[in-house]
């Protein structure tokens, strides 16, 4: 059977999630925070699900989200705003989170 860990649990939070298993087996989840009009970015490196906000990517971006990491264990985010008129946006984090 399935294992359920919940995320998010109030408001209208994680929408369109995508999801990403490393090399390390680590799960990397975007999706879109309704409510505050933000991406929302969680991984559980160190056990239990961290959640991290975009504050640079705000305003509605997030109405459909893609992730990848590349070789050197950077994440990578791309993100599309229906709510802005179809604005692309492409987002990484050379710190790793």
């Amino acid at each position: 059977s399935f294992v359920v860990s919940y995320l998010t649990t109030t408001g209208d939070v994680g929408k369109n999630p995508a999801i990403y298993i490393d090399a390390a087996d680590v799960i990397h989840v975007v999706a879109y925070d309704e409510v505050n009009q933000k991406i929302i970015y969680f991984n559980n490196q160190y056990g239990d699900f961290d959640t991290y906000t975009f504050e640079a990517v705000n305003y509605g971006y997030g109405t459909y989200n893609g992730l990848t990491m590349d070789s050197t264990g950077v994440l990578h985010i791309g993100t599309y705003s229906e709510n802005l008129g179809g604005i692309l946006l492409y987002s990484f984090d050379p710190d790793n989170i």
